[in-house]
């Protein structure tokens, strides 16, 4: 019979229980469709444009890359795919060089294990910016196992989970104070601008100019091997013509109601183009709803260091990025810092607490995919697309807006942000 000192006790048990609950959900609807027909679609796509460059082709050119692939088993599925060319920066092409020498059976177990990596990291920068206590951090990853953009990251083999990581890590180090931890982070995140150029406005409002200038130099470094070979100008030309094409009406990376693929974007512009109000009025309020958030996280500074108004801020920095440029579903794995935020806040504020919970919630189902196959979501009626279908991107816009309402009911720290000591 168990002593006092060594039973768990019911709390525990139920942690546990649950905690084995997530892990099946977790690992079936992650690495098991991982290796399904379908699965690792956007690792594929990229370690061929990664062995294109190799190859001494184009990386951006979709010719390229088709004849890249065309004498191996990734060509027909690359034909068919809505964009077979990179779509992220030439530091990718850096950064993630060593994949590019690894065949494609084999690279595909190396890179669910770097996603799992990717994965456990994330959780503990997210659970350290937020000031979670340590026995609040198996509770924090009980909750992860069953946040479905991390599911969809992992299946889908996309690198934004790595995207995500650098971003918390970037605000962690942002937070303490350390320079140059902080310019390596956002100079990795340019390689994924939509992350990326929001977070240099946070980085300048956080540590001021010298972090994004250090930065700029980390990500020309990343940038030099394709630039070497195209040029400044040509190659530029070559990035950016890649990203026009998806971006074209009815494209994969367009924001308004002909783009038939657009059910999981997060952006704020999407989801506004949801009403298909007039073009003029969508863009003007998304610009001024992306103004005020810009806004917040500058006048709310000071909150950086005293509870829980640093909860609320951090929440509202990650968010930030989410809804000012274009993303999808699987970005928002970043969102868990806000599931850290919420356990964190509820031995503070459980009101608050709960309210970023309830509007979490949805997020551990993967409820708009689903929505739109079952609705044939291309016929429904705006408002039903704004807020069912589409129901992700509002609540994602609901918490950056809850994130700045209680900002603006905490009281201001006596100290200024530079004078602060950081807890870490």
């Amino acid at each position: 019979m168990s002593s006092p000192q060594t039973a768990l006790g019911p709390r525990r048990w139920v942690v546990l229980l649950v905690g084995a609950a997530g892990l099946v959900y977790f690992l079936m609807r992650g690495p098991v469709r991982a290796f399904q027909a379908g699965g690792n679609a956007d690792f594929h796509v990229v370690q061929n444009a990664q062995k294109t460059f190799d190859a001494g082709k184009n990386p951006y050119l979709r010719e390229d890359t088709l004849d890249q692939a065309r004498d191996g088993p990734l060509h027909n599925f690359l034909w068919h795919y809505s964009n077979a060319t990179l779509l992220y920066a030439p530091g990718f092409l850096f950064a993630f060089y060593p994949m590019g020498l690894v065949a494609a059976t084999s690279a595909v177990w190396i890179w669910i294990v770097f996603e799992l990596a990717a994965f456990g990291a994330l959780v503990y920068f997210a659970a350290r910016l937020v000031g979670l206590r340590r026995r609040r951090w198996l509770v924090f990853f009980v909750a992860a196992l069953f946040f479905a953009p991390i599911h969809t990251s992992i299946s889908h083999g996309q690198p934004a989970i790595f995207f995500c990581l650098s971003t918390v890590a970037l605000l962690c180090y942002l937070r303490e104070q350390s320079v140059t931890a902080s310019a390596l982070a956002l100079g990795l995140l340019m390689i994924k601008p939509s992350f990326g150029v929001p977070a240099v406005w946070i980085a300048l409002v956080r540590g001021g100019w010298r972090v994004p200038a250090l930065a700029a130099v980390v990500a020309v470094i990343t940038w030099l091997p394709f630039l070497s070979r195209y040029g400044v100008i040509e190659g530029s030309q070559h990035y950016v013509s890649a990203i026009r094409d998806v971006q074209v009406p009815g494209g994969d990376a367009d924001d308004s109601r002909q783009n038939p693929l657009r059910f999981d974007l997060i952006n704020l512009r999407s989801w506004l183009h949801s009403w298909n109000g007039p073009p003029l009025l969508t863009d003007g309020l998304n610009g001024l709803l992306l103004l005020f958030m810009a806004w917040a996280l500058y006048h709310f500074r000071g909150r950086i260091g005293r509870d829980p108004g640093e909860a609320y801020y951090w929440v509202l920095a990650i968010v930030f990025p989410c809804l000012a440029v274009y993303h999808r579903i699987y970005d928002a794995s970043i969102l868990l810092v806000a599931v850290a935020a919420a356990i964190h806040l509820w031995e503070i504020q459980r009101r608050a607490a709960v309210t970023i919970g309830f509007l979490l919630l949805p997020f551990a189902f993967p409820g708009t995919a689903y929505l739109n196959q079952t609705l044939d979501a291309g016929g429904v009626s705006p408002w039903f697309e704004a807020l069912v279908v589409r129901h992700q991107a509002l609540l994602i816009l609901l918490v950056a807006f809850w994130s700045i309402f209680e900002l603006s009911r905490t009281h201001p720290p006596e100290s200024k942000v530079e004078g602060l000591n950081p807890r870490y």
